[in-house]
């Protein structure tokens, strides 16, 4: 094997020799016969791409020559010399971005869109930026990505395409949500939904409307979700769009999991896994994954969820989804919390929020640390546990979820007895169930307030008492 390598680096090594040898128009003519032959070999010139239209994602028709696309855009850019050769190596790129976006080859697919950016101009320039951010997002580069959907929205508006600004302000306001900007992402969303009404774009409504119902939920207004992810799922199922379904379907479990609804909610988390599985939306189909191995842990299921939450582990890892990694890492730190492999809960939790800093996911950062400061608290570490918890809630009040900040209120305050005053803790407690409450959390609350029961009956003090405004659950 040592002999092949060095064979191999010394035929490189020589090669790349006799190419500097070669003066620049001979090289210019290998790389265009280099060009004609591979092209030939592949049954001649590729079919021409069709525009690259904002959120337009239909695939382009596959050709033979597409395992070698990015190979004979880089001998066309060096051969070409005719306007119809640099059109050919344009082609050829856009394949090849098109492919490494398809098989998330996130890093080429970055480099390749913003590649044709440079070599395009107006629509087809504003587009391939807004596709790079895209990808620059799945890799958690939130900054660059938050730039170049800028950049594309500031193109479209000088060529007077609103459609194609609106689709370019929803990334943005995707970007928003993923980053904890809830408002910024609500108003974006909200304005592209009106104007996507008024020109008659019912794909683009469609999905608008499904995003807008996820805000709605994970800032704890979940009869506003259902009622937008119900509207959603029906536009989607007229228009026949699998992947939208299939997104909604999982948007309305999570409705029905935040309610209690568990097992109901696990009947559409498998259906939306059937649906992503048949469209190949390999990133929605982690997400799934990762819904029921939590649907699992809560179920008691410790098998089940670690399988679960593992699969989904292995699927953001598939696609390079730096976001989703870091949730699944956390799930499953929860799984290793559950059954008293602390050390590999400790492990986990830590790399779930070195992702979430990473990318900039506050709200997932909020979570870890408050679940780490659990974790810290369980294993005789309180002091650092507490600290921690600090943190954590800090992060989540900036947020506007109040069944993250709720529930891990009322956590904090099972953990302070014996170390906080009893109405700095009741008052803790209280905050944390007026929250779960405002959420429509009835399940959860109702743990809370039994874990509470217990703990104070353990202390020896009062239950705490629920403020009167808090009414009837």
């Amino acid at each position: 094997m040592n002999s092949e390598r060095e064979y191999s680096f010394r035929h490189a090594v020589m090669r790349d020799a006799a190419y500097q040898l070669q003066l620049p128009g001979d090289r210019s003519r290998l790389h265009a016969l280099a060009f004609d032959v591979l092209e030939t070999h592949c049954g001649g010139r590729a079919p021409e791409a069709p525009p690259l239209i904002p959120g337009d994602d239909t695939p382009m028709p596959p050709h033979p020559s597409d395992a070698f696309a990015l190979e004979l855009a880089e001998h066309a850019r060096q051969g070409a010399s005719a306007e119809s050769e640099k059109a050919a190596g344009l082609l050829y790129l856009r394949r090849a971005a098109v492919g490494a976006t398809r098989f998330f080859r996130g890093e080429i697919a970055l480099s390749l869109w913003q590649r044709i950016a440079g070599e395009s101009e107006g629509l087809d320039k504003g587009e391939a930026l807004r596709r790079a951010g895209e990808v620059a997002i799945l890799l958690g580069r939130n900054a660059p990505a938050g730039a170049l959907f800028e950049r594309a929205m500031s193109l479209f508006r000088a060529a007077g395409d609103r459609r194609a600004e609106l689709i370019a302000l929803t990334s943005l306001a995707g970007l928003h949500r993923h980053t904890g900007r809830m408002e910024e992402a609500e108003r974006a969303f909200e304005s592209a939904l009106a104007a996507f009404r008024t020109v008659g774009d019912q794909r683009s409504e469609c999905k608008t409307l499904g995003n807008l119902g996820i805000i709605y939920l994970e800032t704890g207004r979940s009869g506003e979700a259902e009622i937008a992810l119900n509207a959603a799922l029906a536009m989607a199922r007229e228009l026949r769009d699998r992947t939208m379904e299939g997104i909604t379907l999982m948007g309305l479990g999570n409705v029905l999991h935040r309610r209690g609804r568990s097992e109901e909610a696990g009947r559409l988390f498998e259906a939306a896994l059937v649906i992503h599985r048949e469209v190949s939306d390999r990133i929605s189909e982690g997400m799934a994954l990762m819904n029921l191995g939590t649907i699992a842990q809560e179920s008691g299921r410790l098998d089940a969820a670690e399988q679960a939450h593992l699969a989904a582990l292995a699927r953001s890892r598939d696609t390079g989804d730096r976001r989703i990694e870091g949730i699944a890492l956390g799930n499953l730190a929860g799984v290793y919390m559950s059954t008293r492999r602390d050390v590999l809960a400790d492990a986990s939790y830590r790399d779930a929020l070195a992702i979430h800093r990473e990318i900039g996911n506050r709200k997932s950062e909020g979570i870890t640390l408050a679940n780490l400061a659990s974790l810290l608290c369980e294993t005789s570490r309180a002091e650092e546990g507490l600290q921690t918890y600090q943190q954590g809630l800090a992060i989540l009040r900036e947020a506007r979820d109040p069944r993250p900040l709720g529930y891990f209120l009322c956590q904090f305050s099972t953990h302070c007895f014996g170390r906080q005053p009893y109405a700095s803790i009741a008052a803790s407690w209280c905050e944390g169930a007026r929250h779960l409450r405002e959420a429509g959390d009835g399940p959860t609350l109702a743990r809370v307030r039994k874990a509470m029961r217990e703990r104070c009956a353990e202390a020896g003090v009062p239950p705490f008492e629920e403020t009167p405004a808090a009414g009837s659950d």
